[in-house]
């Protein structure tokens, strides 16, 4: 394809296709655009070195860097090449030396404008990468060292271990065309994953009660708060946490989540006790964010795992994980007889066809359903059962 600015605009990562998506330019060989799952573009090069193994540099994102410029760009790294340099090696002595400092690039570099989970990812490299290889060189680490990692992680944590691994292997990509470690080196690549298989968990009436005052024992309100913000809109985990008090509207009863994980903007209506949550909570003075960090000042928090560990032991649900509480708000509304069209945008599914254009004709329709389980919710939460 002959690359245009109107065709760069149309292009699309494919979430069925492979991991490293690149177009590339039929006017100027071995110039391309990589397309990233986050919709950012960047555009690329590659070439061979003087021993033969195929590289790969990344000249900059598309929009910061006009197709023009970026041509021209290439061009310069294209003489380089010829003249027998390989600006790859250079880029490779100046950066990472250690597995710790490929993290700190991988996290500055990459994944805080390319990946909306990018504090995830954060988390996961700090916690399971760095204390086990942080001083190694990225280049020593084989599968064997992931499988093995993978393994002890899976002994209690199945699913963490897969997005470890998926992590790993991201950050290992993007060295590559950092021209960090070799191209084809990627020690994550060909893990076996656990089956993980699909969840039907979600939380019964009978258990609220039980939820509800482990709930209460929690002392950092906005802690407290941001699990039932998630009970009554079935919220996202990671945008919950990221929500401004901008984006609030008490008056009209609702939330506004902008640049979601779908790609779109999404406003759910706020039941009578999430307005009464978020009339109580505390703001924190020069801190934009609903739920501030107790740690970080002008930040969100951003670890609720080990807080969840707590609250689900204490109310005796160790089985019960926080992505099971969207499950939940869809289960009680589908058993309170609301559509499927409903549910998903209340929970911003994607919703296809003719039918997404009628769902958003409807607002009221999700408006009412929230109010409905709200109400159900609190109910069950201040039952006589209540222990």
């Amino acid at each position: 394809m002959r690359l245009t600015k109107r065709r760069i605009d149309k292009l699309e990562y494919d979430s069925d296709g492979p991991n490293q998506q690149i177009i590339w330019d039929e006017k100027l060989s071995n110039f391309g655009v990589r397309l990233y799952e986050s919709g950012t573009k960047s555009f690329v090069i590659r070439y061979r070195n003087k021993q033969n193994r195929r590289r790969y540099i990344t000249l900059g994102k598309f929009g910061v860097l006009t197709l023009q410029q970026a041509r021209n760009m290439a061009r310069e790294k294209f003489v380089e090449i010829h003249q027998g340099e390989d600006p790859a090696a250079k880029k490779k002595r100046a950066q990472a030396t250690s597995v710790e400092e490929l993290v700190e690039a991988y996290i500055d570099k990459y994944a805080k404008s390319h990946r909306k989970t990018w504090e995830q990812d954060e988390r996961r490299l700090k916690k399971h990468i760095v204390p086990r290889w942080g001083s190694r060189q990225p280049e020593s680490l084989t599968r064997s060292d992931v499988s093995d990692l993978h393994r002890d992680i899976g002994e209690n944590a199945r699913v963490e271990a897969n997005r470890v691994v998926a992590v790993i292997q991201t950050m290992y990509n993007f060295a590559a065309d950092e021209g960090i470690v070799e191209d084809g080196l990627n020690p994550a690549s060909k893990v076996k994953k656990f089956s993980e298989g699909s969840r039907e968990r979600w939380l019964r009436e009978d258990e609220i009660p039980r939820l509800a005052a482990s709930l209460d024992e929690v002392d950092n309100p906005h802690m407290r708060t941001v699990f039932w913000m998630l009970l009554l809109t079935g919220g996202r985990r990671n945008e919950m946490l990221e929500a401004r008090w901008e984006h609030v509207d008490l008056d009209r009863r609702e939330l506004f989540f902008p640049d979601t994980k779908n790609g779109t903007d999404h406003t759910v209506p706020l039941s009578d006790p999430a307005v009464e949550l978020l009339e109580e909570l505390p703001r924190e003075n020069g801190n934009p964010y609903i739920f501030p960090s107790p740690r970080v000042d002008g930040q969100h928090i951003v670890n609720i795992n080990d807080a969840w560990h707590r609250i689900r032991k204490r109310a005796d649900l160790d089985d019960v994980w926080i992505h099971d509480f969207r499950r939940t708000v869809a289960s009680w509304l589908a058993q309170a007889g609301y559509s499927m069209l409903v549910i998903k945008k209340l929970l911003n599914h994607a919703v296809r066809g003719p039918t997404g254009i009628y769902a958003r004709m409807d607002p009221e329709a999700v408006r009412k359903a929230v109010d409905e389980y709200g109400g159900r919710l609190m109910a069950a939460a201040e039952s006589e059962d209540r222990r």
